[in-house]
Parts: C-alpha cells; sequence; structure tokens
C-alpha cells in the first residue's frame, strides 16, 4: 500500500491502490473527498514529528497508532464513499450488500475476521504434495524426509529449520512455487522439522529443549539414516535465530556435525525491528507472559493480530472491502492460509525469546547468553 498505508510511510501523493477506481480522479465530489483525507492524514502524521520532547520509542509508537488510526478513517471503508462498492449494489440489485451482511455475521460469530478462503486449500490436497515421509517423531517434532528424484544425488544431506510459530508447509505450498520439489529435483536428500502444536502441558519447555529436540536431535538422526558425517542446513525465520544459537554452542564444543549453514529472512541482530517493537517494550511483555502463565502458551490468533495490524492496509482493511462492503468470498491466496494455519508458543521458550532478543538484544553480545552451560 502506498500513499499513507501503514506499510510503507511514503508522501500522501504517491499511488494508493485504495482509491484506484476511476472515480476518485474523474468525479469531482469523490476527488475532494481523497484529496482532503490525505491532506488531513498527511498533517496527522507529522504532528509527533514536529514534538521534540519525545524520545524515539515514544515517537514510533505514536506514529503506529496514528497510522492505525488513519487507515482506519479511510472513505473506502464506508459503503457510500466507495464508488466500487456501490456501483456493485446497484448492479447486484442489493445482493451484493446482504452478502456481504452475511459475511460480517459469520465473522462475528467465529470473532475474527476472516482473510481466505479456507476451503479453497487443504495439505495433502493442493498443498504440501511432494512426497515424503516421517522417519523419527519426539516431545517436540516431527522430521520430514525427502528423496531426491534424480539418478545423481548430492552426497550431504540437508536440514531445513522452519518457524514454529507456523507449519512445515511454508516450502511445500502448491507444485509450481514448492522449495521442496525444486530440490529432490536438484538432488538433494531434505529433512524438514515440523514442530508439534504445543498444549498447556508444554508450558515448561525452554530454548533449550528446542535446540536439543529440533536442530540437534534432528542432525543426529540424518546422519545415522543418511551415513553421512555432516549435514547441511537451513534456517527459515525464527528457526534461523534458533540455529545461530544452535551453531554457537557447537562451535564451543568443537562439534562439527553442520557442513553449512543458510539462513532466510532470519534475525540476529534485533536493534532496527522496526513496527515490531510497538508490541515488544516492558508493558507489551508483562502482558503476554501473564497470558502465557494462565494459559501455558501463546495463541496463534494473538500473534496473527499483532502481523496483522503490521500490515492493516492489506491484511485487514482490504478484507473489510472485500468481504463486507462487495460481498465477495475472501481470496484464494495460499500463503494467507498457509498464515492463517499458525501454532502455539509455549511459556518458557516464548518468554525467554522475546526478552533476550527484543527486549535485550542479547544475541550480539557476546557471553551474554548462556545455553547448554556454553556462554
Amino acid at each position: 500500500m502506498a500513499g499513507l498505508s501503514s506499510d510503507d510511510g511514503q508522501s500522501a501523493r504517491s499511488p494508493d491502490k485504495r482509491f484506484a477506481a476511476p472515480e476518485w480522479h474523474t468525479n469531482p465530489a469523490y476527488r475532494t473527498l481523497k484529496e482532503v483525507y490525505l491532506l488531513a492524514s498527511d498533517w496527522l502524521l507529522k504532528q509527533s514529528d514536529a514534538d521534540d520532547d519525545l524520545d524515539e520509542a515514544e515517537r514510533q509508537r505514536i506514529n503506529f497508532h496514528l497510522r492505525q488510526f488513519v487507515d482506519a478513517m479511510s472513505p473506502t471503508l464506508m459503503l457510500m464513499s466507495n464508488p466500487t462498492a456501490l456501483h456493485k449494489a446497484i448492479e447486484t440489485g442489493g445482493a451484493s450488500i446482504v452478502a456481504g451482511a452475511r459475511n460480517l455475521m459469520t465473522d462475528l460469530n467465529a470473532g475474527r475476521l476472516t482473510m481466505v478462503d479456507a476451503e479453497a486449500f487443504a495439505p495433502g490436497r493442493n498443498l504440501a504434495l511432494t512426497p515424503g515421509k516421517v522417519v523419527y517423531r519426539n516431545r517436540l517434532i516431527e522430521l520430514i524426509q525427502y528423496a531426491p528424484t534424480t539418478e545423481e544425488v548430492h552426497k550431504t544431506p540437508l536440514l531445513i529449520l522452519g518457524p514454529w510459530i507456523n507449519k512445515y508447509y511454508i516450502l511445500d505450498m502448491q507444485p509450481k512455487n514448492s522449495m521442496m520439489r525444486y530440490l529432490v529435483e536438484q538432488g538433494f536428500t531434505v529433512f524438514v522439522v515440523s514442530w508439534k502444536n504445543p498444549d498447556a502441558s508444554m508450558d515448561d519447555i525452554g530454548i533449550e529443549d528446542y535446540m536439543d529436540l529440533g536442530p540437534l536431535a534432528a542432525s543426529d538422526v540424518i546422519r545415522e539414516i543418511t551415513g553421512s558425517p555432516t549435514v547441511n542446513v537451513m534456517g527459515y525465520c525464527i528457526g534461523g535465530t534458533l540455529l545461530t544459537m544452535t551453531l554457537a554452542v557447537l562451535a564451543a564444543k568443537g562439534d562439527k556435525r553442520f557442513n553449512a549453514a543458510s539462513f532466510m529472512v532470519s534475525l540476529q541482530d534485533f536493534s532496527r525491528v522496526g513496527d515490531t517493537a510497538v508490541f515488544m517494550d516492558e508493558p507489551a511483555i508483562d502482558l503476554i507472559e501473564q497470558q502465557m502463565m494462565e494459559r501455558g502458551y501463546l495463541d496463534s490468533r494473538e500473534m496473527s493480530n499483532m502481523f496483522n495490524l503490521l500490515r492493516s492496509n492489506d491484511l485487514i482493511w482490504a478484507n473489510v472491502v472485500n468481504n463486507y462492503l462487495l460481498g465477495n468470498k475472501p481470496p484464494a491466496f495460499d500463503l494467507l492460509y498457509w498464515n492463517s494455519d499458525g501454532t502455539r508458543m509455549t511459556r518458557a521458550a516464548h518468554s525467554w525469546y522475546l526478552r533476550n532478543t527484543y527486549v535485550e538484544n542479547n544475541l550480539i553480545e557476546p557471553g551474554k547468553i548462556t545455553l547448554k552451560d556454553e556462554a
């Protein structure tokens, strides 16, 4: 989203897909409404920058909440000031309004905004179709092996550690965009960690358990199965952060089981995390920890709500327009389906992770973290 979205913070005059309908440019009334909204929003968003008494964290927090307010006040979110929605209501004889009301009632009963057509996808039907088998289980993971489809095979197997806040099949979506399929077609023997969705009985599982039961246990099994003395490893998202800690522990012990490591969108230095920092101050962490103490885990919906607010125009308000004002079905988008298929996080591990990364940024400080008796 360009313009005044919470996504990029560009100027009010930048192209804005919320106002893509031709009426916003050709109709004087709509054009005036758009310009007044954008100018007023631009003025409001500049107010925190004019206050020299604010520190950087306060300024970021105020800017974030102002952007949320500005986005929520868009004239495109009201039926009478959305030309596309009005035209569809007229063309359908009001059927789109009825369908939108039905969608709204469904979401109110479910307690959440529907962002994707959940019936359009299912693992095993049109997602996660690359042939694989579970070769190992423990309390926290299942290890899935994917065999190469080529005559010549790379001698060193590959282990992939994905995030435990989502399901493993992010890298095995549909055949056309499956990394698993691509890797086995290139002659790689691939192993993927599928993290268990924890319940309250697992609240005491900490970050060392994720290390022991995740990459360390998996690499032991992989070396036994393949006979290879070493394993290549790739960490994705928070799985890459865990991999960094694991590699540091192994280096301190002189353990060279991993031949090479790759990282995808994995934070190690948490000094600049963008608007995510708004949700990671001390009061917010205290609230999260209180919720986890009561339940034993952090629910996936709470994490999802945070990510949705970071891109509210794309992930919230665009769906409000599509589902309620236009009366359309939610889009069928495989990545959004995966994003909605989240997992819970154990209390002990998540509390440790938040405080040692987002709050204290200890990963970049030598000796600040001790794991498995290694600093």
